[in-house]
This record gives C-alpha cells, sequence and structure tokens, in this order.
C-alpha cells in the first residue's frame, strides 16, 4: 500500500463488461477480463530474483490505464496501475491512445513478457537484446501485443494518489502522482522542451523544468520534445501538478500526459 498517500487510486477496480482489442466495432467481445492472480506491486519480488525476468507461469495483472501517447509526451508504451502500484507497457506501436485511452480497463497475460526496469520504472515487454544495453524491448507488432494484453470497458479517469515531494519512494515510481502547491522556479521564463520548430537544428529536443514546494524541496517535470504542448510556456504562481512518477538517478521526476495535468491554485 501507499502510506503517505491522502487518496487512494481505486475504490473498485476492475468489472464485468468488456471489449477485445480492436479498431471497429465488429470485433469479439468477451464477457470478462482475465481474472488478475498477482497484483503489480507483487512483480518486483520476481525482479528481484535475478534481474530481468521472462514468465513462464500463467501470471495475469489487471488495472487501468493511466497514461497513454495522445499528447506525444509518452512513446510507444502505456501506463497500467492497480491499487498497489503502475508499470509501463512497452507495446512499440503508435497511436495507442486510440486503443488504450486514460480510464481503459485492461489485463495483462504475462507468460511470455520480459519483465525489466528502467530509471526504477518497471516495464512488460519482449526480451531487450544484449547489445541494446535495455533489459526489455518494445513488443512492436498488433498481433503480439493481442496475445498479451485484453482491453476491457471504459472506466472513469483514474484518480492520482496525492502525496508530496519528501513523501516521494521507489515503491511510488510508475503510478499516477498528484503534488501540490509547486511553484516552477523559472515559470513565464522557459517552455516545457524544445520543438523541433524552435531548435537550431530543427531537431526536437527534451528537457526537465524544475519546481518547488513551499517546504523548499525541489521535483523536476520531464517533457520530451516531441509533445504538442513542448513549445508551451511553463505557467507562473502556485499550481497542482499531476503526472507518471518516474526518476532520473537520486531524483524524483514527473511526466505529464498533457497540460490539463497543471492546474492554477
Amino acid at each position: 500500500m501507499k502510506p503517505f498517500l491522502s487518496i487512494p487510486l481505486f475504490c473498485v477496480l476492475l468489472l464485468a463488461g468488456c471489449g477485445y482489442d480492436a479498431f471497429d466495432a465488429s470485433d469479439s467481445v468477451l464477457p470478462n477480463l482475465p481474472e488478475a492472480n498477482v497484483r503489480i506491486a507483487g512483480l518486483r519480488e520476481f525482479y528481484r530474483d535475478g534481474g530481468a525476468t521472462t514468465f513462464t507461469r500463467d501470471y495475469v495483472i489487471a488495472g487501468l490505464v493511466t497514461a497513454s501517447d495522445e499528447s506525444g509526451n509518452f512513446y510507444r508504451s502505456f501506463f497500467v496501475e492497480d491499487e498497489t502500484g503502475g508499470i509501463e507497457i512497452k507495446a512499440g506501436l503508435y497511436d495507442l491512445h486510440t486503443l488504450f485511452p486514460i480510464g481503459r480497463r485492461v489485463a495483462v497475460r504475462l507468460k511470455g513478457m520480459t519483465l525489466g526496469r528502467d530509471n526504477g520504472v518497471y516495464q512488460l515487454g519482449s526480451k531487450g537484446l544484449p547489445s541494446s544495453g535495455y533489459e526489455t524491448d518494445f513488443l512492436g507488432h498488433r498481433a503480439l501485443l493481442d496475445r498479451y494484453v485484453v482491453r476491457g470497458s471504459l472506466a472513469d479517469a483514474p484518480a492520482p494518489s496525492t502525496g508530496t515531494i519528501r513523501g516521494m519512494r521507489e515503491e511510488f515510481v510508475g503510478s499516477l502522482i498528484r503534488i501540490r502547491d509547486l511553484c516552477f522556479v523559472k515559470g513565464g521564463r522557459e517552455t516545457w522542451a524544445v520543438a523541433a520548430k524552435d531548435s537550431w537544428n530543427g531537431k526536437p529536443s527534451s528537457k526537465d523544468v524544475w519546481a518547488k514546494d513551499e517546504a523548499g524541496d525541489s521535483i523536476s517535470v520531464y517533457t520530451s520534445g516531441y509533445a504538442d504542448f513542448a513549445p508551451d510556456t511553463v505557467p507562473v504562481g502556485k499550481v497542482d501538478v499531476t503526472g507518471i512518477l518516474l526518476k532520473n538517478g537520486k531524483n524524483y521526476r514527473l511526466k505529464l500526459r498533457n497540460p490539463n495535468d497543471v492546474e492554477k491554485r
């Protein structure tokens, strides 16, 4: 559980009634999602047994989609969270938000998938090549995605858990978090990232912008140069910020899903 959090992410997780992965209404519909037999937080124990793990047993996790690629700030992946934690699904396809919008119920069959970790984020995908330096790779094919991930019905948008910068912990990485009463250090004087049109070489670049809370603690907000809000100016004044919690070395960072994740106080 998340002892520092003041708002639980889910009251009720999975309900009956769901559809299978599809682009149109003609696809088959399953009466129920496969039942979860392991919690997302429990996957850490498999990783601790020796690093990256390829599952050979019929484990299933289930939860709600908390972040996808609609704004361009997440790349070919989406995040799923249950009441114990969050994890990244490295699908390797574009326009994933059409299949996995925020609030989509999903179940993930783990047999054949590889569990890895990158900068504190637990990830599920195919096995990474030794030469890549990554423990997991993108699935890259719709057939593989359909084999592993089952879509359910749409729920209300999941509520973030609320915490403080000082209260961040490793076990919260990958989860949807809201931190209140932040002020951006260079609010009104910098953009979220550098879009291609604003770059000297015509290529976008990602960026961290820093914010502080009333206690003087700092956290960064990381934005891809490909995000459609990359050229927007960082707001001035006190804000609440929601995003997927990531880690960069020893520092925690948030990654916005869209500009609405920043709310003026």
